[in-house]
């Protein structure tokens, strides 16, 4: 009777022991995936700030396209005014009278 009384607790020991294995692997996996998780959050939050200094630049760009196109746009009016003056000077030069000078 003994022995019987010695196999169980032995059996309930090693399930303990096992219990015990498993547990130490799943925190251990739980760490890892911890540690992965945290490595991902950074990779993150540096391709976070690359898109945010690419929206400023993009911003930058932008209003310097718009700067451009304002000025070529009064360019092409001035240069618009200038022709038209050329062309009556021209035209009043060809029927013989001058224009007014500015």
């Amino acid at each position: 009777m003994k022995t019987k009384e010695m196999v169980i607790p032995g059996a309930l020991a090693l399930s303990m022991v096992a219990l015990a294995v498993a547990g130490g692997i799943a925190v251990g996996e739980a760490g890892n995936q911890i540690n992965q998780l945290q490595a991902q959050v950074e990779r993150q939050e540096k391709i976070n700030d690359q898109v945010r200094g690419m929206d400023k630049t993009q911003g930058i760009i932008h209003q310097r396209i718009e700067s451009l196109t304002t000025e070529q746009r009064e360019f092409r009016a001035d240069t618009r005014r200038a022709l038209e003056q050329i062309g009556k000077t021209l035209n009043n030069m060809s029927r013989g009278t001058r224009s007014p000078q500015r």
